[in-house]
């Protein structure tokens, strides 16, 4: 939303502000030693010699750590700038069609840039049942579907959307088998390195609602079970084409981790295919959390859940927290969780957002 909008004076939602304040200290559970997490509560001394790295990069975020204090270390208005437009969903209909294109009839899934409702209709025509999405959007916001009728409060969503954002994306609609994401660091130098597996929750309206926690090598182990290979050639392949694609128009322009969101689905003629890019997260993400946090706090051998739940109810929080507790009592072994729930943020009245984990 703070991309889209793209000034410093942007006041984020309500809604936005609560999941800031409720998750604020998540990172604390992925510090390495001789970290700082921060909420922009209290000062960090000698703030000037640590490195910054947000959960990702927007003029919101720069004016408040300016307004924080005015000796921290931050990047150019103009790599932000650059940040935003690698962020925009014009990337990954380039880069959906550059994967298709290398390897015809492979991969499924297809998306159109819009900038006129004319465009739309056309589409229509061939694709009835399609998402239209807002160029800056994320985690199942800025999107509506269409299904037959396009009715005038979907023209003008359309119309809105394409005169504040410059277009929309039409993308037809699936029959979803699996969602999951390649995780992935650029050095700013045109080197970019697969990191890590992402196999996540969405709800009913395409929200995030969490991340299956296990291994690299299970997480791989599980996507091509379900898409029905043998070995892990195609996904191997699929991380070599996407690297070469991104090395140049992302990798020369950004310096940190980014996702790929992808998905199994099924065609027509019931056959499995990946769809190889649904978006591209250029910032760090709830994928890569789970990650490190499978790293850091699951005993061997053991696999779970990370999720997000909410409740704008005062209490409810709260009262599900202590419920998960006493009928998923937490066992450690070593510091290392064996099984239970775990709460990964405060809880209280207020708490509208609750994070956990919950091992087998």
């Amino acid at each position: 939303m703070a991309l889209a909008n793209h000034r410093v004076n942007y006041q984020p939602p309500a809604s936005a502000v609560q999941m800031a304040r409720d998750l604020a200290l998540l990172p604390s559970w992925i510090a390495e030693e001789g970290d700082v997490v921060c909420d922009f509560q209290a000062p960090v001394p000698e703030v000037e010699k640590y490195q910054v790295k947000p959960w990702g990069w927007d003029l919101l975020v720069y004016r408040m750590l300016l307004q924080w204090d005015s000796k921290v270390k931050l990047p150019s208005r103009e790599y932000i700038d650059g940040i935003r437009l690698l962020s925009s969903r014009t990337l990954a209909v380039s880069t959906l069609k550059e994967l298709r294109d290398s390897s015809p009839g492979f991969y499924e899934g297809e998306s159109f840039l819009c900038t006129s409702l004319e465009e739309i209709q056309d589409l229509l025509v061939r694709y009835p049942d399609v998402i239209m999405k807002q160029l800056w959007s994320s985690s199942g916001k800025g999107l509506k579907p269409i299904c037959g009728k396009f009715d005038v409060p979907l023209q003008n969503w359309c119309k809105r959307s394409i005169q504040m954002q410059g277009g929309v994306v039409l993308e037809p609609r699936y029959e979803r088998i699996l969602d999951f994401a390649l995780e992935f660091v650029s050095d700013g130098e045109g080197h970019v390195s697969f990191n890590s597996y992402s196999v996540f929750l969405t709800n009913d309206h395409g929200q995030y609602s969490g991340n299956l926690l296990d291994t690299d090598e299970h997480l791989e182990q599980y996507i091509l079970s379900k898409y029905g290979a043998e070995d892990n050639a195609v996904i191997n392949s699929l991380k070599e084409q996407i690297s070469l694609i991104l090395s140049e128009n992302l990798g020369r322009k950004y310096i940190g981790p980014f996702g790929v969101d992808m998905m199994l689905v099924k065609t027509a003629s019931g056959e499995i295919k990946i769809h190889p890019c649904v978006e591209i997260n250029v910032r760090f993400n709830m994928g890569q959390f789970a990650s490190a946090l499978s790293k850091k706090l699951l005993a061997e051998g053991h696999r779970g859940l990370f999720k997000i739940d909410f409740s704008s109810k005062p209490g409810s929080v709260l009262s599900h927290h202590q419920q998960m507790q006493e009928k998923y009592p937490l066992v450690k072994e070593n510091e290392k969780v064996v099984s239970g729930y775990l709460a990964l943020n405060p809880i209280s009245e207020k708490t509208c957002y609750l994070a956990y984990i919950l091992v087998e």
